[in-house]
């Protein structure tokens, strides 16, 4: 649908008014003239909100690990600052923070998992403000910290080495 609807579809033309007897008829074919133009110019406009935050989304993924804030995204794909955070909540079922906390939590995930990265490298590459503020979310987020998540370092033999990427809090 959206703009190819638009494309493929005409913008209907007034009723002609020869044909209609009343003045009721006249008031019934300008108003099915006007709902049909309002439902049109409505799907064009929500295919132009959908390709906006699609823009934003894009962006966001490619430099999630910059300190980006919805006023500088919306400003971006220049929409109100508050409909923009509507319709980013719309089309993404998150908040804005919540996804850009969950980018950044992804990125981390694939760090410890792929890398042997002490946790506060992990932190700062993941986009995190520091160590601690990573531990904090990661372990809300997760239901362990991040240690836990991923063992000991490689090499160790078990959990009790010093070489672990983290300390366990409980």
């Amino acid at each position: 649908q959206g703009i190819a609807a638009l494309q493929t579809t005409e913008i209907p033309t007034p009723p002609p008014v020869l044909h209609l007897r009343t003045i009721l008829d006249f008031y019934r074919a300008v108003t099915d003239w006007v709902a049909e133009t309002c439902r049109l110019l409505q799907i064009y406009d929500e295919d132009q909100v959908r390709r906006k935050i699609m823009k934003a989304v894009a962006f966001l993924h490619a430099h999630f690990l910059d300190h980006i804030e919805m006023s500088d995204l919306s400003s971006y794909v220049d929409m109100n600052y508050s409909q923009f955070s509507q319709q980013f909540s719309l089309y993404t079922h998150q908040t804005f923070s919540q996804y850009l906390r969950d980018l950044k939590l992804k990125e981390s995930k694939r760090l410890l998992r792929e890398t042997g990265l002490p946790i506060n490298m992990v932190a700062k590459r993941a986009g995190f403000q520091n160590e601690k503020h990573f531990m904090r979310v990661f372990k809300t987020a997760n239901a362990v910290s991040p240690g836990v998540s991923v063992g000991p370092a490689k090499g160790t033999e078990s959990g009790n080495s010093s070489r672990l990427r983290c300390i366990t809090f409980n």
